[in-house]
């Protein structure tokens, strides 16, 4: 079995961008396998990179026939972030009592009505979005 290793943090800046691309360039070399992902040295990861990762696996496993897995046990224990925004799919269940994430979702290219719903639902009804809603809500409808 492969396994590839994130270490240090992963923050949104470019530091993190740099390391989730060298990562997506360290998978790419392998091809109809499994790849597991090795969380143990990492100290930290913005949950709010999900959708880069997310679209670094997709675009892997259509391009590469690659699957991945990981310790979930270690990644509830140290980021239950990545369950409480479905991120990581398991019958593990962590409640976001903070109220701050966000569902992980996969739209098809296809898929505006699917996308729209989900921003009007999601994004522009969470805490954490300023009160830009209605100009947002409508350039989302324009899209």
């Amino acid at each position: 079995m492969t396994v590839i290793k994130l270490a240090d943090r992963v923050d949104t800046d470019f530091s993190g961008y740099k390391k989730l691309i060298r990562f997506y360039n360290e998978c790419r070399e392998y091809t109809n396998q499994i790849i597991h992902i090795d969380f143990y040295h990492l100290d930290w990861i913005d949950a709010n990179l999900c959708a880069l990762f997310e679209a670094i696996f997709y675009k892997l496993s259509k391009e590469n026939n690659l699957q991945f897995a990981t310790d979930l046990a270690f990644l509830e224990n140290k980021f239950d972030v990545l369950f409480r925004n479905g991120f990581i799919q398991s019958d593990i269940k962590v409640e976001d009592i903070q109220r701050t994430t966000m569902p992980a979702m996969n739209f098809e290219s296809m898929e505006k009505s699917k996308f729209v719903d989900y921003v009007e639902t999601h994004l522009m009804t969470h805490r954490g979005m300023p009160e830009i809603r209605d100009e947002l809500t409508q350039l989302a409808a324009n899209i």
